[in-house]
């Protein structure tokens, strides 16, 4: 009963919305692409090199220029993390869309590169290969919503998170509108359901492809920057631990469906909390803890795979 009471306590909706966030943004960024008919396997590299790129420019602008203000300092290190995070997307783009390259491997060696040459640039610049703890980085601050805290239960549960949360669901509405309620949402839709339609009705499908990684880039960035600028306050070798392998998860689990990213998400997070719960109390294996949520995705897919082939199998059926 008291484990069961601590699952509504407010530090546990901080652990399961700590873990949600990098996850929700991953996903968006990669369901982007797959609407636009691209599996993007490098989220994993974009997430990385804009957490440590967002630490490295916020710290060291604080010792190129004493007097700047924390919260300039706060913001370069972001546009440097969204430029980190659209690099890595331009070359996926370079080599999956321009020179027609496999985009699933392509993805997969940009997350090796990112992997490794990750902990060269720490090595290069602060001598090490573990972290940049010695390097002051600026954090995304906590945000007190006005009127909500003071409700009683809800309040404390709801407000107070780190800003990258309330970005992240503000990101899923976004991303919605943008998907399914604009023209350009429209075109990106039409590719990837049936390229060679779409380029019969003038639309420029390489183009549009294009900016669909970009965008997935940008979008990703910020899961990333949230590990090394919002979570922490500094970045240590592979800190995302597969987020972007479950962030295609989660994409795939919702199909594709920004409100069920979301959902999915959460679920991620959830089972983290539970986990986080868990070790507490020292009844179980850590490393069985840990797998807990990856454990909790795979059922969810089989299950969703199960329910799609079903359904599927019904409509051949019917016909």
């Amino acid at each position: 009963m008291e484990f069961l009471a601590s699952l509504l306590a407010p530090d546990f909706f901080a652990a399961v919305f700590r873990a949600f966030v990098p996850v929700c943004f991953a996903a968006l960024g990669g369901l982007i692409t797959r609407r636009a008919g691209i599996l993007n396997m490098a989220l994993e590299a974009m997430m990385l090199w804009s957490a440590l790129l967002g630490v490295i420019f916020s710290g060291y602008s604080k010792v190129w220029f004493p007097d700047l203000p924390d919260v300039a300092c706060l913001l370069i290190g972001m546009v440097a993390g969204i430029l980190a995070g659209l690099l890595v997307s331009s070359i996926l783009a370079f080599f999956s869309l321009k020179l027609r390259a496999n985009n699933i491997l392509v993805g997969i060696a940009l997350n090796n590169m990112a992997d490794g040459g990750s902990c060269y640039l720490m090595f290069l610049l602060l001598e090490t290969q573990s972290n940049t703890e010695t390097l002051t980085s600026f954090q995304f601050p906590a945000v007190n919503i006005p009127l909500i805290q003071d409700i009683p239960v809800i309040g404390p549960i709801l407000s107070g998170h780190n800003l990258m949360f309330y970005l992240a669901v503000l990101a899923v509405i976004l991303v919605y509108i943008f998907i399914f309620k604009t023209p350009t949402g429209l075109r990106i839709r039409a590719v990837g359901e049936n390229p060679d339609a779409a380029e019969s009705v003038g639309i420029k499908v390489l183009n549009i492809k294009t900016m669909a990684v970009l965008l997935s880039g940008f979008v990703t960035a910020f899961g990333g920057m949230y590990f090394s600028m919002g979570y922490m306050n500094f970045f240590s070798r592979n800190m995302t631990a597969g987020r972007g392998f479950i962030a295609l998860a989660a994409m795939n689990l919702s199909n594709a469906n920004p409100i069920g990213t979301f959902f999915a998400s959460m679920l991620f997070g959830f089972c983290d909390g539970i986990g986080t719960r868990l070790s507490t109390l020292g009844a179980f294996s850590t490393d069985l803890i840990k797998a807990i949520p990856y454990a909790v995705t795979m059922l969810a897919l089989i299950l969703y795979a199960i329910i799609r082939a079903r359904k599927i199998n019904k409509i051949k059926s019917a016909r």
